[in-house]
């Protein structure tokens, strides 16, 4: 191996290091292994399961969007009063079409965690140096806010994953000599999918 493919070689472990922490804590902390039969936990991911299914048949015309009669009988269940808001369901619907609702599920939470320490990483790397950002990044993603959240609380793992994103998005409209605007309209854009994630 010369020199020049061992410094390739190099490069490649340190810049994939900190993907192959968070992949190694996640699959630490995950104990699901069939992502289309089983969940995280049962009751309030169950209210999230049950909402995904309800507003698909919504969708396809099967009932009302309304009241789940079935949930909290004999009163039913008021959809509309349920924590999570409906860009919540922008990747919970496609999921759920094709791998069911607990797939839709364990997907979708798995990507929350992804994306949140995608998002710090990137926001802390403007400021500190690869290592510490890289356990900032891992210490949002997995701090037990976050981590208790897959019991059911897809809204708040959701917007909580999108935060990152809008403070790199603020950080950037104020140093952005060009595309300023842009990068103002960007973090409203997240500040709205964070509010209408949970509300």
């Amino acid at each position: 191996m010369t020199g020049r493919n061992r410094s390739r070689l190099l490069t490649l472990a340190i810049g994939s290091a900190p993907w192959l922490a968070f992949f190694a804590l996640l699959l630490a902390g995950w104990r699901v292994a069939n992502l289309t039969g089983a969940l995280p936990a049962y009751g309030d991911v169950l209210e999230v399961v049950w909402t995904t299914v309800w507003y698909d048949g919504a969708l396809r015309g099967m009932h009302g969007f309304l009241v789940h009669p079935s949930t909290f009988f004999p009163a039913g269940w008021h959809v509309a009063t349920f924590a999570g808001g409906p860009a919540m369901f922008l990747p919970l619907l496609p999921l759920h079409w094709l791998g069911g609702p607990a797939f839709a599920y364990n997907v979708t939470t798995l990507l929350t965690f992804a994306l949140a320490f995608a998002g710090t990483k990137r926001l802390a790397r403007r400021f500190l140096g690869a290592l510490p950002a890289a356990v900032a990044a891992l210490l949002f993603t997995f701090w037990g806010f976050r981590w208790l959240r897959i019991a059911g609380h897809l809204n708040i793992s959701l917007a909580s994953a999108l935060l990152p994103w809008l403070a790199l998005s603020i950080e950037r409209a104020f140093d952005a000599e060009h595309r300023k605007v842009a990068w103002w309209v960007l973090a409203g854009v997240l500040w709205a999918a964070m509010i209408a994630c949970s509300w």
